[in-house]
């Protein structure tokens, strides 16, 4: 269950995902006010290989949070 987000706070929940035969990776980001509603939006596929340093380190945020 995600926690609600403060008063006059803003919250953005990530995602992203590693398609390792490809060597690419898709992410998506949703900002949300103290009352939960959308205010942006944004979502993406890099264009180029994935080097080793960004597989490990997405991997680290997705142990971590």
């Amino acid at each position: 269950m995600a926690e609600a987000t403060q008063q006059g706070c803003l919250k953005c929940n990530v995602d992203a995902a590693l398609f390792n035969q490809s060597g690419t990776l898709g992410f998506g980001c949703v900002l949300r006010n103290s009352g939960g509603g959308s205010v942006a939006a944004a979502h993406g596929v890099p264009v180029g290989p994935l080097v080793p340093e960004v597989a490990e380190a997405l991997s680290w945020i997705k142990q971590e949070f």
